[in-house]
């Protein structure tokens, strides 16, 4: 399978992912380590993301984990083109 990576590194609960999409829509999942590994050998695993039709979008980061961003094709048609920030979340008011 082919697919877009971004090693994320240690990150924890209070990081959010921007990610920008250009070109077409694409799948768009967050994983720590262990889930990446089950992805990446087609076996199941968990995920935050899915469908991303719209840019930017924003994932906020769950707990402390070694997280990775995987972005794939997987039953689309076209390219994308992908950029990534990690940002710091606000405290709530």
């Amino acid at each position: 399978m082919q697919f877009i990576h971004y090693d994320l590194g240690m990150k924890g609960n209070r990081k959010t992912v921007k990610l920008e999409l250009s070109g077409s829509a694409a799948n768009v999942r967050l994983m720590d380590a262990n889930n990446l590994e089950l992805y990446k050998r087609g076996r199941r695993y968990k995920y935050i993301g899915g469908l991303v039709l719209k840019s930017p979008i924003f994932i906020d980061i769950p707990h402390l984990a070694h997280w990775h961003l995987a972005i794939d094709m997987q039953g689309l048609i076209g390219e994308v083109r992908t950029n990534f920030k990690i940002l710091e979340r606000n405290n709530p008011s």
